[in-house]
């Protein structure tokens, strides 16, 4: 995915680095680093509405209140668009290198629904191998290195 934001100043503090980002728009919040790249208090301008977030102690990236003292606001839509943004990133990130053919917990569950043949025939030869290994004194030495070769 391409970068969603400009880093426009940036200063080392503790081993993280207090950065500045300017981004196009509310939702590109959810791509920003976090800790440890980025310190605490790092600051993120939306050029859509000129709305501020500042990277807190917990790595979350906070709306900040408006200029004079008025309480910053995300419309609904915004919201709306911030979570489905994160969610899209994480499902993302869940199903990454997974093959278009089980890229989705459907797909997965038929898979393990076809696959449980597969499953009872793995678990009867594990159950005949362990009933060898019970009776391996019953055994001559032939008909072991028989077993073994075979």
């Amino acid at each position: 995915m391409a970068r969603q934001f400009t880093i426009v100043a940036q200063d080392t503090v503790a081993g993280s680095y207090y950065t500045e980002y300017v981004i196009d728009e509310a939702t590109d919040v959810v791509d920003l680093p976090i800790q440890p790249i980025c310190s605490t208090g790092s600051k993120a301008t939306v050029i859509a509405d000129g709305t501020v977030y500042r990277l807190n102690h917990q790595g979350q990236w906070i709306l900040q209140p408006a200029a004079g003292g008025g309480g910053g606001s995300i419309s609904p839509e915004d919201r709306e668009a911030i979570i489905q943004a994160a969610v899209n990133r994480a499902v993302t990130t869940i199903v990454a290198g997974a093959t278009t053919e089980y890229d989705t917990l459907k797909e997965v569950e038929d898979y393990i629904d076809q696959d449980k043949v597969d499953t009872a025939q793995m678990q009867s030869d594990i159950a005949s191998a362990q009933s060898q290994i019970d009776n391996i004194g019953d055994y001559t030495d032939e008909e072991i290195e028989e077993l073994f070769n075979s």
